[in-house]
């Protein structure tokens, strides 16, 4: 393909062309952007992104990440971490007896921390 273009006498037109590398997904660039994407897996999300392009035939360059990432529901991962706090704590609770109040009855101070812990993590999600 041919371009003309009409440059003025004494100016000099340079073609550069695109550094293809500058659209490649690297780690640095997937630091950068972790706060973007907050509640998504990224690596996750990048080893399954590259698994579809290699199945597919496709280029898995930023623009593409990109984009498989917008589709990506942060829901699932948080129903995936609430659930796994969950399991830890019926784990927890069913080491001690419950009294008639409700409470459980000689729990150790560090798996009285860890609930406390869990319930906050739970909370935040």
């Amino acid at each position: 393909m041919r371009i003309t273009i009409d440059v003025p006498e004494g100016y000099i037109v340079q073609v550069i062309p695109e550094d293809k590398s500058s659209r490649a997904v690297t780690a640095d660039w997937i630091n950068e952007n972790r706060d973007k994407f907050k509640g998504i897996d990224i690596e996750r999300e990048w080893a399954k992104a590259k698994a579809w392009c290699a199945a597919n035939r496709r280029q898995c360059t930023r623009q593409f990440f990109v984009k498989w990432l917008n589709r990506v529901d942060p829901e699932f991962y948080s129903s995936v971490a609430k659930a796994a706090i969950l399991e830890d704590g019926k784990a927890i609770k069913a080491k001690y007896p419950v009294d008639a109040m409700g409470q459980l009855v000689g729990i150790t101070p560090e798996d009285a921390a860890r609930l406390k812990k869990l319930r906050a993590d739970y909370k935040k999600l």
